[in-house]
């Protein structure tokens, strides 16, 4: 079983901050979970929607899991790893952050999990992730 959880830290006119956790127990995985959905997160002042975000930082601590961070789109492609049994703080706003370009893109991120390296009932993940959103 996976309990996973998601709690919006911030959810501003052009900011968001969300964090995950999760835990898996023993053969459980997760595969392409949609874990920011765009088009639930808050509007500008003018009431305009956010259509995509970018990645401007993020913080994980993984614990016998790898933790596949993924843009929605054509294949699903990978934007950001976090390694298993790794705990790390990363600011992509120095170069306008991590954007998702790729076709078909729904602006929405999705996470996978993988190589766990000894199925065990200690995987778990937490990972808190700056947006910054797009219009």
């Amino acid at each position: 079983m996976i309990v996973a959880t998601t709690s919006v830290l911030e959810d501003g006119p052009r900011n968001a901050v969300i964090q995950f956790t999760g835990k898996l127990e023993t053969g459980d995985s997760e595969t392409d979970v949609l874990k920011v959905d765009v088009s639930l997160l808050n509007p500008d002042s003018n009431g305009v929607a956010p259509t995509n975000v970018s990645i401007q930082g993020i913080m994980f601590s993984t614990s016998n899991v790898e933790v596949q961070v993924q843009w929605e789109g054509s294949g699903n492609p990978i934007a950001f790893v976090c390694p298993s049994y790794f705990a790390e703080k990363q600011n992509f706003s120095k170069f306008g952050g991590l954007v998702n370009k790729t076709p078909a893109a729904t602006g929405n991120i999705l996470f996978s999990t993988v190589n766990m390296i000894t199925p065990s009932t200690n995987s778990q993940y937490n990972i808190i992730l700056w947006l910054k959103k797009r219009y």
